[in-house]
């Protein structure tokens, strides 16, 4: 365990005394304030405080709230970030399969270099285009983050944005990605050819109100965006989207944005829904529309499709989205005998390693 983390443990452990020595109500909310902030600290580094954590939680919970309602509050604030930081240690901090050791170390590599990223204004954005059907022009390009690390290496995207969302700097990155889509809005719009943004927006700025409510006044000084932007959520935001949050949503088709849903899991969702929520385009994984035997080039001796069918599941999915309007963005396309079977279906947006390869932005065409 490194002295630091040890620190810290002592210095909350100490703050607990003090309340419990009788100190003013002040001093003790002041303490507590302290505390948590310690705990927020101590969850970015969830794997290092492994050992500490019980031992903090049991500190915790022999404490008597007698300075009142206030200090009760703050009590169990500092007793839920614990219960947060024992289950991530749990659930996140080793591999399946990986020795314990190993899995510490490499979460917390990973915890170090995202925070490194984020602060040190490392990060990329990323283009890939999507293309109109058959035409195969270029109608929007889908921005999204890159982290890189000290060496300037591109972090795992998957990895790298999962932890982005454990440590909180979902808003940072919403940030730096509608400020840098604004600038290439900007650009784009003095061009002959048309090419809008699809924009990614996490769950903890549509969260926050004081955030949105930034967010939402900045998108207000350009009255062009909405020609050009689209924002886009994922599934599971819009699953469990309050009406505070709904709400949110709906202000931005009221300024004029279109919204759309990153790639749909679940083919039971309810079209009608996502379209009360204001959505207008969907992603789908091409592998889920088409039959098995598509996912080949027919012309270079690939497998075929006869004889073969989609899951209906999702065909139905695909039928409810049109029928709400929602136009369905195909995914993951990499073969050209995939595309007659897209046209077949009516399909007529895009995107996949067979229509160009993502790029990072200020190379973009």
């Amino acid at each position: 365990m490194d002295e630091p983390m040890i620190a810290w443990i002592a210095v909350a452990l100490a703050g607990i005394a003090l309340l419990l020595g009788g100190a003013a109500l002040a001093l003790a909310l002041t303490r507590m304030v302290v505390l948590r902030r310690q705990v927020r600290l101590a969850m970015a580094s969830a794997i290092e405080a492994a050992e500490r954590a019980d031992e903090a939680a049991a500190a915790v919970e022999r404490l008597s709230p007698d300075g009142g309602s206030d200090l009760a509050a703050e009590l169990e604030d500092v007793k839920h970030l614990l219960g947060q930081l024992a289950q991530r240690i749990q659930e996140g901090a080793v591999r399946p399969g990986a020795p314990r050791g190993e899995g510490r170390a490499a979460a917390q590599s990973m915890t170090v270099a995202v925070q490194e990223a984020v602060e040190g204004n490392r990060v990329d954005i990323v283009l890939q285009p999507v293309v109109t059907l058959p035409q195969r022009n270029t109608r929007f390009m889908t921005a999204s983050c890159r982290l890189r690390d000290a060496n300037g290496q591109a972090l795992p995207a998957d990895q790298a944005m999962a932890m982005v969302a454990h440590l909180g700097l979902g808003q940072e990155l919403d940030n730096q990605l509608l400020f840098r889509c604004v600038q290439m809005v900007r650009r784009m719009k003095r061009r002959p050819r048309k090419v809008g943004l699809f924009c990614g927006l996490s769950a903890a700025s549509l969260a926050d109100a004081d955030f949105f409510a930034q967010f939402a006044e900045y998108l207000e000084g350009d009255t062009e965006l909405p020609d050009f932007l689209v924002f886009e959520l994922p599934a599971a935001v819009l699953e469990q989207a309050d009406e505070a949050m709904l709400q949110r949503l709906y202000h931005l088709t009221e300024l004029g944005f279109h919204l759309g849903v990153a790639r749909l899991a679940d083919p039971r969702m309810d079209a009608a829904e996502l379209a009360r929520a204001g959505i207008s385009f969907a992603r789908i994984d091409v592998d889920r529309l088409l039959p098995p035997g598509a996912t080949g080039d027919a012309d270079a001796g690939g497998p075929t499709v006869a004889g073969s069918r989609a899951d209906q599941d999702w065909l139905d999915a695909y039928i409810a989205l049109r029928r709400e309007n929602i136009l369905p963005i195909a995914v993951g396309v990499e073969a050209e005998g995939q595309v007659p079977a897209l046209l077949d279906l009516e399909i007529s947006l895009a995107e996949g390693p067979l229509f160009g390869a993502a790029q990072v932005a200020g190379l973009e065409p």
